[in-house]
C-alpha cells in the first residue's frame, strides 16, 4: 500500500471536518477547509490573522503559476514544531 499524498490527506481531513459522507455542495468544502486551516493557524501561529492573509496570497500565487512551486518566499516563515500538540498548544478540539 502506498502512502497517501498530501492532497489525499487534506481531502480526508476536510471530509472529516464536514462530518458526513453524503454528497455536499462545493461551499461545504470551502467552509470545512477554512475551519480546519483556521484552527491549525490558531495552534501553530503567533500571528494567525497575518498568517491567514499570507496563506491566501501564496495560494493565489500558486494557482496563478498553474501549480508550479515557487522556490523562494518573500518572507521569513515562522519555525513551528512538527507537532504543536506536544508543545502545549491552545487547541482542544478532538477532531
Amino acid at each position: 500500500m502506498r502512502p497517501l499524498t498530501s492532497v489525499e490527506l487534506l481531502d480526508a481531513a476536510v471530509w472529516r471536518e464536514i462530518g458526513s459522507e453524503d454528497p455536499q455542495p462545493a461551499a461545504a468544502f470551502i467552509e470545512a477547509l477554512a475551519r480546519l486551516l483556521g484552527r491549525w493557524l490558531l495552534v501553530r501561529s503567533d500571528t494567525p490573522e497575518m498568517d491567514a492573509v499570507t496563506l491566501i496570497c501564496q495560494a493565489r500565487g500558486y494557482i496563478e503559476r498553474g501549480g508550479v512551486e515557487q522556490k523562494k518566499t518573500n518572507f521569513d516563515a515562522p519555525e513551528w514544531p512538527r507537532n504543536a500538540f506536544d508543545e502545549g498548544a491552545r487547541y482542544d478540539d478532538p477532531r
